[in-house]
């Protein structure tokens, strides 16, 4: 009689063994990958938040801008008329000065720039950017 085709029960046994262990560690890996999309989507919500928060700022009237520079009276100290109510947990502070183009060093008497900065509680970075007359 001759030997019948296919796989013998040790060999199935064998596959289903390695397939267990091997399982495992992938379906983490798939689970940690997910874990990162979340984290990536909510990093993406928040610099939307903070771009938006930008575009508010810089579509002032420079006028206005300067008023809310010289309140404040240096860039360590927010702008409130524009930063977002201290109750909300994701505030974006809103800090204004004015820039000294020659020197390159913020001032606090009137130029015809203005150094805007934003920054959202809680993160390390924030957005910059420079207003002309």
């Amino acid at each position: 009689m001759g030997r019948v085709a296919g796989f013998a029960y040790l060999e199935v046994l064998v596959a289903v063994a390695v397939l267990a262990v091997l399982l495992a560690p992938a379906v983490e890996g798939l689970h940690a990958g997910l874990r990162g999309s979340e984290a990536s989507a909510a990093r993406l919500a928040e610099d939307a938040r903070l771009r938006a928060k930008m575009e508010e700022v810089l579509a002032q009237p420079f006028d206005r801008l300067a008023g809310a520079a010289e309140a404040a009276g240096n860039a360590a100290i927010p702008a409130d008329a524009f930063s977002d109510p201290v109750s909300d947990p994701a505030r974006r502070v809103v800090f204004l000065s004015y820039y000294d183009g020659d020197r390159r060093a913020l001032v606090a008497t009137p130029t015809g720039l203005i150094w805007v900065r934003v920054r959202m509680t809680g993160r390390a970075d924030d957005l910059r950017s420079l207003v002309a007359r």
